[in-house]
C-alpha cells in the first residue's frame, strides 16, 4: 500500500500540471497517517527549494513533525547530507522549527553527538549558516554545535 502512495506521490510532483500540488499534499497526509517511521526519510527526499507551491512542501514539514522527536530527528538525521545538498531552504525550515521547539532541540541535543563525521559537518554547516543570518537563534545553534563538538567530531 505504502509503496503505490510513494509512487503516486512521485506522479504527483510534478507541479506543472493541473491539481497535483493538492493532490501532493493530500497524499503526504495519507502517507503519515501510516505511522510509519520509515516514511519520514522519504518524504523528505521529496523536498524541492525550486517549487512555487510551498504548502505542498509545508505538508512535509507537518507530516514529519507528528513523529515522536526521536523517530523525526532519526530520519532527518539519515538524510541529513543528501536533503542539504538538494534541498537546503527547506533543510532550514525544518531547524528553525526545531530551534524553537524546547522539547525538540533537547532530544536533538542528544542526539546529534551520535552522528557520523560526514552528518555532522553538513549539519555544522547548515547551523552555522543560520546563526549568521539569523541572529535571534545564535545561541540555539551555538548549543547545537558544541554538542556535536563534545564528541569525535574530525
Amino acid at each position: 500500500m505504502l509503496e503505490s502512495l510513494f509512487d503516486e506521490l512521485k506522479r504527483a510532483s510534478d507541479f506543472s500540471l493541473d491539481g497535483n500540488p493538492r493532490r501532493f499534499a493530500e497524499l503526504v497526509e495519507e502517507i503519515a497517517r501510516s505511522g510509519d517511521p520509515a516514511i519520514v526519510p522519504r518524504l523528505l527526499g521529496f523536498f524541492d527549494d525550486q517549487t512555487s507551491f510551498p504548502d505542498a512542501m509545508f505538508a512535509i514539514v507537518h507530516a514529519v513533525e507528528q513523529f515522536d522527536d526521536t523517530v523525526y530527528l532519526t530520519g532527518l538525521f539519515s538524510m541529513i547530507e543528501e536533503t542539504w545538498a538538494a534541498s537546503p531552504e527547506w533543510l532550514m525550515v525544518l531547524h528553525y522549527r526545531i530551534l524553537n521547539s524546547p522539547d525538540t532541540m533537547k532530544r536533538y541535543r542528544e542526539m546529534v553527538g551520535r552522528l557520523s563525521r560526514r552528518q555532522k559537518v553538513a549539519l555544522r554547516d547548515l547551523l552555522v549558516r543560520i546563526k549568521n543570518n539569523e541572529p535571534e537563534f545564535s545561541v540555539r545553534c551555538t548549543v547545537l554545535i558544541k554538542a556535536m563538538s563534545r564528541f569525535s567530531f574530525f
